[in-house]
């Protein structure tokens, strides 16, 4: 029923509300879907994070989707300060298991990885 009242919604909506209503679907599909798989790569690479995770957050920058900011914080369970900075054009959802883009990972500063998906 929440979905039949949001595209009710979406419909009675001016064009910038409509695009105002995507960008943030999109910012918060990307913010949950870079903090989940960003979390599982770090972990792989060795660095799992402490019980909060990665807490990150998505901006859609003036072009629209075809470029969403992403930026997560978080801490090791070691106490590390990590960090992970990215963008994509990609829609979360395209892929069940991935978010292609550029994204680089860092722990107290010393790169960890740097890769065209997260997730996969």
């Amino acid at each position: 029923m929440a979905v039949m009242t949001g595209l009710l919604v979406a419909v009675g909506c001016s064009e910038d509300d409509r695009a105002e209503l995507l960008d943030d679907a999109t910012e918060t599909a990307v913010r949950n879907f870079a903090a989940l798989q960003g979390a599982e790569q770090l972990n792989a690479q060795g660095y799992p994070m402490d019980g909060d995770g990665l807490s990150c957050s998505a901006e859609v920058g003036e072009g629209g989707l075809e470029s969403v900011r992403i930026e997560c914080t978080g801490t090791t369970t070691a106490g590390a300060d990590v960090v992970l900075r990215g963008t994509t054009a990609e829609i979360p959802g395209a892929s069940l298991t991935e978010l292609k883009g550029n994204f680089t990972a860092t722990v107290d500063g010393a790169e960890i990885f740097a890769t065209d998906q997260l997730g996969g």
